[in-house]
């Protein structure tokens, strides 16, 4: 989501989001916040990602939409999970690959009466798009990507309802017992689609909605006390998920088994699809020789260190991985995503963190599912 000059303007006025809105404008840790945000600030993410209620913009969100009677089947043969077992307002975590398991992508998939939706973290849905598409030869399927701008924001805490209540939905606000689903609110351009991922620990709901309608709704959302806060408040979050973004925790020599997320996002049941084999043959070996591990770092006055990139090592001084996300949870505290050796990243660890010429300790905070 490349968000509207207008809409920007409009969050930045609102005081609850500072920084730019834009991959590439700031640093990612910082997205949708103060890029000079102080420990003071930040001392409170921990207790106001969980609890109460906060709307996040979502810079990275996009949305791919596969119509036709073959839909269902056609994303089942082209992903990780089990598409075909889902039925209307159920959703899946998923992988699409390449035939050497290689990820090409990572998001959820949700099912609708007629359709069904592709969710990401992932400003370049346009690439999974053009991958797909390489693949209908006689499928009654299409992929394509919204011919109208969308939004997307998190809702997290306590209070989700709440949310489609102050939007006077009563009935969509009930619907949220399903995984996902859509509802058509009066006076807006169109629908608000949600998706609820499932967090380890914390609570969160999807958005999405056109983007002609974002003031309008964020302004009911608010009015009913729901807070405006920027990105880290999600990100938090989705660290302490593992949940990976790709380009930033995924890259493109990444095998979808080493993002560690096998029981959520990949169905060894299923049958055939592509990438499948070499992802059977890792399942049938045990192990993946790396993976991605979330770390707990006391790192002391955190507001003087970019922690992208640090090297991990063992306590001997052996090269393990490199961080690949991070955000501070405490004044002294930073919670961070690395790909780490997974021989010596075991729940427990303890790691040095190299940042520069500074070092701080830090301890594997969650191993496996």
């Amino acid at each position: 989501m490349k968000t509207s000059e207008t809409v920007k303007k409009w969050l930045v006025e609102q005081g609850g989001v500072e920084g730019p809105l834009v991959l590439g404008e700031t640093a990612f840790h910082h997205f949708g916040g103060n890029a000079g945000e102080k420990a003071e600030d930040m001392a409170g993410s921990q207790n106001q990602a969980g609890s109460d209620a906060v709307v996040v913009p979502l810079p990275l969100f996009t949305r791919l939409r596969a119509t036709g009677s073959d839909c269902a089947r056609f994303l089942h043969n082209f992903c990780t999970n089990n598409v075909k077992a889902l039925s209307p307002g159920q959703s899946c975590e998923a992988f699409f690959t390449d035939a050497k398991a290689r990820v090409l992508a990572h998001g959820w998939i949700l099912a609708g009466e007629a359709e069904h939706e592709i969710w990401m973290l992932n400003p370049d849905a346009g690439a999974l798009c053009e991958h797909l598409n390489k693949y209908i030869i006689m499928d009654d399927v299409a992929v394509e990507t919204l011919s109208t701008p969308v939004a997307g924001f998190a809702i997290c805490g306590t209070r989700i309802q709440d949310a489609l209540v102050a939007s006077q939905n009563t009935e969509a606000a009930n619907a949220l017992a399903n995984s996902c689903g859509q509802s058509v609110i009066n006076g807006l351009h169109g629908s608000i689609r949600w998706l609820k991922p499932s967090l380890s620990e914390g609570e969160a709901v999807i958005f999405s909605l056109p983007e002609e309608d974002v003031v309008s709704v964020l302004q009911d959302w608010m009015a009913s006390g729901i807070m405006l806060a920027g990105y880290p408040r999600f990100d938090l979050l989705r660290i302490r998920d593992r949940l990976p973004v790709f380009g930033i925790d995924l890259l493109s020599d990444t095998m979808a088994p080493e993002a560690d997320r096998n029981k959520r996002s990949i169905s060894y049941s299923k049958g055939c699809y592509l990438g499948q084999e070499p992802i059977a043959r890792i399942d049938a070996m045990g192990h993946v020789n790396k993976c991605i591990r979330r770390l707990t770092l006391d790192s002391g006055d955190i507001s003087q260190f970019d922690w992208t990139g640090a090297s991990v090592q063992s306590v001997d001084g052996e090269a393990l991985g490199k961080i690949s996300s991070w955000q501070q949870s405490s004044p002294t505290t930073v919670e961070a995503l690395a790909m780490l050796r997974t021989r010596d990243s075991c729940a427990g660890t303890g790691v040095r963190v190299l940042c520069g010429v500074n070092a701080v300790s830090a301890v594997v905070v969650k191993s496996g599912e």
